[in-house]
């Protein structure tokens, strides 16, 4: 069985994809985007400053793990730079193509390389400009694979939060979603990391189309071995991702102010990107909120070792990979059902009222009151993860699913 996996603009986690089943066995090649091959570090990373992608050669490396031989990938470059340039005359506001534009230019440099195979598995968005029906002209089955919730849910979700924001400027009914939306309605199969997810989309519109839920692999390098400590009167809370709207960021933050009079000892640590309006980024500090921005996954991996509790009050998500890492890490979670996330309430995690500070504070104080209870429910979470969401099973999940789709 021959499987091609193509993953649009931008890395998510087809290379960790290619790699599970290469591992297990599958005849495997990846199409992305650009992969340095000779290109000096400095360069790139220079490039990356003016894109704001600090690290930028590091990040790109990463579509081409130990494991998956450079010869297995196929590179859309042409496409990539065209949507690197959208990117720079965005932030300089200058008139430019669309993200549509660079997404359908890498869906027809994509097409020379899908020859050959049983099924294209391809990310939803990637398969614009008739790419999908001319690879099924040529016999290959074709599957989609969707990350998130559907716009209007999203939309519906982030509605009452966005009045909130000044100048909030989310969309998620552009012709980029629209793109999305047409190339699930045209796959043979559309396949969600949830079932939250999977929901969403038969609520609006995808009913009659087959829709298959795998969650995704943790990384085995979240798992903490030792027992967490844990200090009378303090809990370390700690987010990771980007802190804006959709992850619930002005939540959190009106939460800590609320709680930090009475609770001092309660305080957030926050890594990765932060987009809050300046009058709020200022008052995190006197909430007991810190900033740490991007950091090495070995530097994160430790603040999630030594971390309390993990505060997610997401608006909505696919399965919030930040969830899954903190459950690896024996952490006592925080979050929503708009998360994806497989938490149950007071036996793995606990789940808020997505959208409600209130609910957010009486987490966070449970936890902090019931510290036992709370570490017992990172220590379930964390067996649970690590029974069920290896590599190992993600393969086996796949290769299901193909020889289904292949005898249909």
């Amino acid at each position: 069985m021959k499987i091609l996996l193509s993953s649009g603009q931008g890395r998510l986690r087809f290379p960790e994809f290619a790699l599970a089943l290469v591992k297990a066995g599958f005849d495997v090649r990846l199409i992305t985007g650009y992969v340095p091959r000779h290109t000096p570090a400095f360069l790139l990373n220079g490039i990356g400053r003016l894109l704001k992608k600090p690290d930028l050669h590091r990040r790109l490396m990463l579509r081409c793990p130990a494991g998956l031989a450079r010869d297995q990938i196929d590179c859309c470059t042409g496409a990539e730079i065209l949507e690197g340039i959208r990117q720079m005359c965005q932030q300089l506001h200058l008139p430019i193509w669309s993200d549509t534009f660079t997404w359908k230019a890498f869906a027809r440099q994509s097409l020379k390389y899908i020859h050959d195979a049983d099924i294209l598995h391809l990310r939803s968005g990637a398969g614009g400009a008739g790419v999908i029906e001319k690879v099924q002209q040529r016999g290959i089955k074709v599957v989609v694979a969707h990350s998130i919730a559907h716009p209007t849910h999203i939309r519906d979700n982030l509605a009452q939060e966005a009045q909130h924001w000044p100048d909030s400027k989310a969309s998620y009914h552009t012709a980029f979603w629209q793109l999305v939306e047409d190339d699930c309605k045209r796959a043979d199969a559309i396949l969600v990391n949830s079932e939250y997810v999977k929901k969403s989309l038969q609520q609006y519109g995808l009913q009659d189309k087959p829709i298959h839920v795998i969650h995704g692999p943790v990384s085995r390098k979240f798992a903490v071995t030792h027992e967490r400590s844990h200090t009378p009167n303090r809990l370390r809370l700690i987010f990771t991702g980007s802190f804006d709207m959709r992850k619930g960021a002005r939540l959190l933050l009106r939460a800590m102010q609320q709680l930090h009079e009475q609770y001092p000892g309660i305080s957030l640590d926050v890594y990765g990107t932060v987009s809050l309006p300046p009058d709020w980024l200022s008052q995190c500090e006197a909430a007991n909120i810190h900033m740490h921005g991007h950091v090495s996954h070995d530097i994160l991996q430790q603040a999630l070792a030594e971390a309390d509790l993990f505060a997610f009050p997401t608006l909505s998500e696919g399965c919030a990979r930040s969830v899954m890492e903190a459950m690896a890490a024996g952490l006592p979670v925080l979050t929503t059902e708009d998360s994806g996330a497989p938490i149950e309430h007071l036996k793995n995690g606990y789940l808020l009222e997505t959208g409600s500070i209130d609910s957010l504070v009486e987490g966070i104080l449970y936890a902090y009151n019931h510290w036992q209870e709370a570490r017992q429910w990172g220590q379930q979470a964390a067996t649970e993860v690590a029974e069920r969401y290896t590599e190992e099973n993600f393969a086996l999940q796949l290769k299901a699913f193909y020889e289904q789709l292949l005898k249909s």
